[in-house]
């Protein structure tokens, strides 16, 4: 039923509703436990300290699972489209969850259609158009609203300080979005591909700006940057072929390669000594 090697939990077989993985299992290994379909319920015992990439993938019918005080790293995707998951209990000893860990858990989020873990939003899955993000949000997950398509406006409280890799990337209605002071970086590929978006300003607090974070952004016209900013990333603005004019602050001291490619209405840029 199980296929363990050197504590790992490589496979499980069964077809059981309800499993308990034996003591002495210190990891659920990648795909463990993919596409259980009859899975409803699982106990995982305290010498497991680390979940897979896809270890709960697509099992449809998980309703609800507490994960232990040993276990710190969530891998990628570990619970993504477990459709039927309610509730799920998350120590603070994970100090790492993976990219899209709980994407298209429907039933996992609150009230106003988020995913929040330990003030860190990982997901949002309602249909609205505008979304307010509550004020305990301190962190933006990586991919947390990634291809929302239906999103045209978000408001950003004070609390976050942090938007994580392609936070946004592929909201192709985004028209709106106001970036609080409260933000130091904006991580690599965060608003890639809102080909909706036309102006943004970036507020004084932010010091850098990740590589691809506005690429293909084709429609953004302007965009002001503090003089706060000391570094710009590969390929930020590649693609922005609205954009016809930008100022480089004097306290940027590095411009990756491809910043501006394909910005074909760029007529004028100012860089400083």
């Amino acid at each position: 039923m199980f296929e363990i090697r050197n504590g790992i939990l490589n496979r499980y077989n069964g077809n059981d509703s309800d499993v308990v993985i034996p003591d002495g299992v210190t990891s659920i290994g990648d795909w463990a436990f993919h596409r259980c379909s009859s899975l409803e319920s699982i106990s995982i015992p305290d010498s497991v300290t680390s979940i897979g990439a896809l270890a709960f993938n697509e099992c449809s019918s998980l309703k609800s699972i507490t994960i232990p005080d040993s276990v710190t790293s969530i891998g990628e995707k570990a619970f993504e489209n477990c459709s039927s998951l309610k509730s799920i209990t998350i120590p603070d000893s994970v100090t790492s969850i993976g990219n899209r860990a709980f994407y298209g858990c429907k039933k996992l989020a609150d009230a106003n259609g988020f995913i929040i873990v330990r003030n860190t939003l990982f997901g949002h899955f309602g249909y609205n158009d505008n979304i307010v993000i509550p004020d305990s949000v301190t962190s933006i997950g990586e991919k947390a609203f990634e291809k929302c398509s239906s999103l045209k406006n978000i408001t950003i409280p004070d609390s976050v300080t942090s938007i994580g890799a392609l936070a946004f990337s592929g909201c192709s209605s985004l028209e709106g979005i106001s970036i609080p002071d409260s933000i130091t970086s904006i991580d690599h590929g965060a608003f890639s591909g809102c080909s909706s978006l036309e102006s943004i300003i970036i507020p004084d607090s932010v010091t850098s700006i990740g590589y691809s974070a506005f690429s293909g952004c084709r429609n953004l016209k302007s965009i002001t940057l503090p003089d706060s900013v000391t570094s710009i990333g590969d390929g930020a603005f590649s693609g922005c072929s609205s954009l016809k004019s930008i100022i480089i602050p004097n306290s940027i001291t590095s411009i990756g390669y491809s910043v501006f490619l394909e910005c074909s209405s760029l007529k004028s840029i100012i860089i400083p000594n």
